[in-house]
């Protein structure tokens, strides 16, 4: 909603291959006003604004409902207090706007208002120089208590009031300049850092050559012929779905996945997908077995079984269909396969240069914007989600998998999560059901914490990690178990790097200092990001103070 304010210039980047990641999706899931009582309109905790240089105050609407008991919403704007164990503090605070309550002729207590953010408050500078302006929305009930608004979860009030904080950040006046590079004032990240584990076409050459020494499968043709896909069209035990990879690139996807050996107990010893990349999700959907074909940008393949020491393997196949080993990605140079599927899809390179440990990936159905003269694909996107869902059954998922401690399987865990009713029925076996709980929030984000501190009711989950990280993170949950963010513990651990890769300029170069800015990792979900009120949220829920914009490294 506050988004909307600002003219997002984000014109799609056109990179040769079209698409870093196979079924790399950064999904969305952002909750939205409902009757519940006492619940804000917008994501708690990360909220962003345009603020004109010349301003004194800035107007910030504000919407939700009240509790039926409460008399007063307190509305106080302060600084930020770092916080290494928690969610920031509010310091200094002084009291902005008191709004007296009255029912509605429904009997709710829903509100309406905009209050001015100061652009001072006594000597200190809150826009932009401090970045992350905050307030605090309590509710003043009859007895004279206050307690902070109740928090939205999934699209459902969660069972206890979390911390009332409210991050506000300037939005930077930026957009791509047409040829995939950002441009001032977005944080500038050095050359080539945009999915930068390069890799050298000489490196990919050996990868293809260990696997494949005859060269049997250097065009997609014979790819497709291996693996039972059709030359063209669609095979009777095939999914197919178009859509585009907003999130990422923004391309249009032609995406075919089957099983290509048996599932028993719903554990698939094979299977394999390829996508083809076109201008939008139209002309993905028109070139489907259209005559004379229509060329795809290219085409980037995958494929899986469980007797190989590496289970999943990487292709990429220019338009003509040929094998490639290199592409030009996000504006920042070539990188090569298999390095290049490796930022997103997992895995590492073993002495013999095989990768191991690498993970299909799950496909987040509502961030899929679809062609506009295409049926409806729920039940395609969830055969192809059970796919994925049943390759990962062969990695092994330890008992804990849906526990607090987030070490088990996280993509098991978040397929599982999208197709399970409310009662607890999981759905993902039966194709006449097509619901998709996109507010899926890990119970690792839900549950009490030792020492009486509550969990945050999925905030950052649903308004930083779901959207900006959290496809290649479930990725790493086999091989860096810690950074896979499917349990809340995880994810504060990570508080230092996360201030490092996405809010810091690195204080020297070279060393052990991560580098600055590298964090949303493509450069698409990057300017996503930095548009966004995530930088805020991350201020308020991991208690940095400030996650900082600045235009030049």
């Amino acid at each position: 909603m506050m988004h909307d304010a600002h003219k997002q210039s984000l014109g799609a980047t056109r990179a040769w291959l079209g698409g870093v990641l196979l079924l790399g999706l950064f999904g969305s899931a952002f909750a939205g006003a409902t009757d519940t009582q006492g619940c804000l309109a917008y994501p708690l905790h990360g909220l962003a604004l345009p603020i004109p240089a010349d301003a004194t105050t800035q107007p910030v609407p504000f919407q939700g409902e009240a509790q039926d008991g409460a008399t007063q919403l307190l509305i106080t704007q302060g600084q930020l207090q770092e916080n290494k164990n928690g969610p920031a503090t509010l310091v200094s605070p002084s009291t902005v706007q008191v709004v007296t309550l009255e029912a509605d002729n429904q009997g709710k207590k829903r509100f309406n208002i905009t209050f001015n953010a100061q652009r001072k408050i006594g000597n200190s500078v809150v826009w932009p120089d401090d970045d992350v302006g905050v307030f605090e929305v309590k509710e003043r009930l009859a007895n004279g208590t206050t307690q902070a608004l109740l928090a939205l979860s999934g699209g459902a009030a969660v069972s206890f009031p979390t911390h009332g904080l409210i991050g506000i950040a300037d939005l930077p006046e930026t957009g791509f300049d047409g040829v995939g590079e950002p441009t001032d004032p977005a944080p500038n990240q050095q050359a080539n850092t945009f999915l930068s584990i390069k890799g050298t076409p000489a490196a990919s050459d050996n990868y293809y050559r260990a696997f494949d020494p005859n060269r049997e499968l250097d065009n997609l043709d014979k790819w497709k012929a291996r693996y039972g896909f059709p030359a063209r069209g669609k095979a009777q035990d095939e999914h197919v779905t178009f859509y585009r990879n907003e999130n990422d690139l923004g391309f249009g996807r032609q995406m075919h996945c089957r099983n290509t050996a048996s599932c028993p107990m719903g554990n698939c010893a094979a299977a394999a997908c390829y996508v083809s990349n076109f201008d939008d999700q139209d002309r993905a959907y028109a070139a489907f077995d259209a005559d004379p074909p229509i060329a795809p940008i290219a085409t980037v393949a995958m494929d899986f079984d469980i007797a190989r020491p590496d289970r999943v393997r990487f292709y990429v196949f220019g338009p003509d269909g040929a094998r490639a080993n290199d592409a030009p990605l996000d504006g920042g140079g070539k990188k090569a396969v298999p390095n290049l599927c490796m930022d997103c899809h997992g895995g590492v390179l073993d002495p013999n240069g095989r990768v191991i440990g690498a993970h299909f990936l799950p496909f987040d159905v509502p961030t899929l914007p679809l062609p506009k003269d295409a049926p409806s694909q729920a039940a395609e996107f969830k055969a192809q989600n059970a796919i994925v869902r049943n390759i990962e059954a062969n990695y092994g998922v330890k008992p804990s998998a849906t526990s607090v401690d987030g070490l088990g399987n996280a993509i098991t865990e978040l397929i599982d999560g999208w197709y399970t009713k409310p009662d607890g029925t999981n759905t993902l076996a039966d194709p006449s059901v097509t619901d998709f709980n996109a507010g899926f929030v890990p119970p690792g984000w839900n549950n009490d914490q030792p020492g009486g501190r509550k969990k945050l009711g999925g905030s950052p989950y649903l308004t930083v990690v779901a959207p900006y990280c959290r496809t290649c993170h479930v990725a790493t949950w086999q091989t860096r178990p810690g950074i896979a963010w499917n349990a809340q513990g995880q994810f504060e651990a990570s508080r230092l790097e996360i201030k490092r890769r996405v809010c810091d300029k690195s204080p020297t170069a070279g060393g052990n200092v991560p580098p600055a800015y590298v964090m949303p990792h493509a450069q698409r979900t990057y300017e996503k990001f930095w548009l966004s009120g995530a930088r805020a949220s991350l201020a308020v829920d991991l208690g940095l103070a400030s996650c900082k914009f600045t235009s030049k490294l």
